[in-house]
């Protein structure tokens, strides 16, 4: 993956996750879907599926007692609360105290960078991704076309490594939320069969209007993106962007 492709995936990342606010990565957010926990940072950690987030949140806080105010019993009472579970909403009903004094913890001048290592390693995790399904599509003599690898990479830092969305680009039978998928289309993999796939499994099947943002934003992004493949196929009909 060259610059100027990773460099569209980390503004997509973080304008689908953050917009514009530039302090959302050092608070905790709650998505209030599914099996969503509480998260944090640029590319939203979360602390009930990502493994990477966990320690560094356990660090800070670990850190910043000075800031929170923490008791030991009272730090492991809310990473018992937090790590590793789902919290669509604050979950501690003390009229949002203990939120804001982990938020102070995440917002000190000290743990900043600290948040900020941990955004760098995902986005990284998420091109070697997108790396990895690429080179899938190449097995079956397809190419991920750019626009495609960009909304391959906001899939991906939502739902972890693309194992189903990888055997469907080598051409193997795939079942999304109990229904066959089409196959790949021959030669070049666009924006909209990838948004075909993924308007198919089973959260976004559940969120049509995330779905909906998840369109409009790559489509956006698609844009200002080449319609080449990024690796050669062999002669085929572009589909999508």
């Amino acid at each position: 993956m060259d610059a100027a492709l990773q460099d569209s995936i980390t503004h997509l990342l973080l304008e689908h996750e953050i917009g514009g606010d530039a302090e959302l990565p050092y608070r905790l957010s709650f998505a209030a879907k599914g099996q969503s926990g509480a998260s944090f940072g640029a590319t939203q950690g979360d602390l009930n599926t990502n493994a990477a987030c966990k320690p560094v949140f356990r660090k800070i806080l670990g850190q910043r007692g000075d800031v929170t105010g923490f008791s030991a019993a009272r730090q492991a009472a809310v990473f018992a609360a937090l790590i590793g579970k789902p919290n669509p909403r604050d979950p501690f009903q003390d009229g949002g105290a203990t939120i804001r004094a982990i938020n102070q913890a995440l917002g000190h001048a000290q743990s900043r960078p600290q948040i900020n290592a941990m955004d760098q390693a995902q986005l990284a995790e998420v091109c070697a991704m997108v790396d990895g399904a690429t080179a899938a599509a190449a097995e079956a003599g397809h190419a991920l076309s750019p626009a495609g690898q960009v909304a391959l990479a906001l899939y991906c830092n939502q739902f972890g490594a693309p194992t189903t969305v990888k055997a469907w680009l080598r051409g193997e039978p795939v079942t999304l939320d109990g229904q066959p998928v089409p196959p790949a289309p021959a030669g070049q993999v666009g924006l909209e069969s990838l948004l075909d796939y993924i308007g198919r499994t089973k959260y976004y099947r559940a969120n049509p209007k995330n779905f909906q943002r998840f369109c409009a934003i790559t489509r956006s992004f698609a844009a200002n993106l080449p319609e080449s493949p990024a690796i050669p196929g062999p002669a085929g009909p572009p589909v999508g962007v």
